[in-house]
């Protein structure tokens, strides 16, 4: 549970940094912490399925980085905030989305949104992890995810901008050193 108050704490700070609008920045803590929420509650479930095993000793971190870093702060931000018509909140969601997803999967879930009205509505994913592979040098992680998305566009008419129910990804992560700490990005999703 430490975990979650410091992500929660990086979040307000971030939030803070930002250069948005009070509300705005609320908005982006409150989106934030009921994604949180979504994804501590499927820990049990990830737990039974390898995200903490001691024959895989990084994958817990691995986990963490791809169901709250990657998929929660980066792409589920950038999903509801990435078109915004402010520019430091599209930019703040854009430079998430940057720190937990490299190569093809970044460019892939650019060019998603980039057609995107700005004013969107997201749950946060659900997202199960079934299965982790690490290589041998630590360097890459094979991921196999079970997960649920969905945006649409906001008003008394919304259209299914994206959604997916239950389905299976594999999802590949490599590894990334940086002065503050090692991290791992998503590289591809198939």
């Amino acid at each position: 549970m430490s975990k979650v108050r410091a992500l929660i704490s990086l979040i307000v700070g971030l939030a803070l940094l930002c250069g948005c609008s009070t509300t705005e920045a609320n908005k982006i803590v409150a989106g934030a912490s009921k994604a949180i929420v979504a994804v501590t509650s499927q820990v049990g479930h990830e737990v039974d399925n390898g995200c903490i095993n001691p024959q895989v000793p990084l994958a817990a971190r691995i986990c963490f980085d791809y169901s709250g870093k990657s998929s929660t702060l980066g792409r589920w931000a950038f999903y509801k905030f990435g078109t915004s018509t402010n520019a430091s909140v599209a930019g703040h969601a854009k430079s998430l989305l940057e720190d937990g997803y490299t190569g093809p999967a970044l460019a892939a879930i650019v060019a998603q949104v980039s057609g995107w009205p700005h004013d969107v509505s997201s749950s946060p994913p659900n997202i199960t992890i079934t299965k982790i592979v690490v290589n041998q040098a630590q360097t890459g992680a094979t991921l196999h995810t079970v997960e649920t998305w969905k945006v649409t566009t906001t008003g008394p008419n919304p259209t299914v901008l994206f959604a997916e129910t239950k389905k299976a990804h594999v999802v590949t992560m490599v590894a990334f050193s940086s002065s503050l700490l090692d991290s791992w990005k998503v590289k591809a999703i198939a």
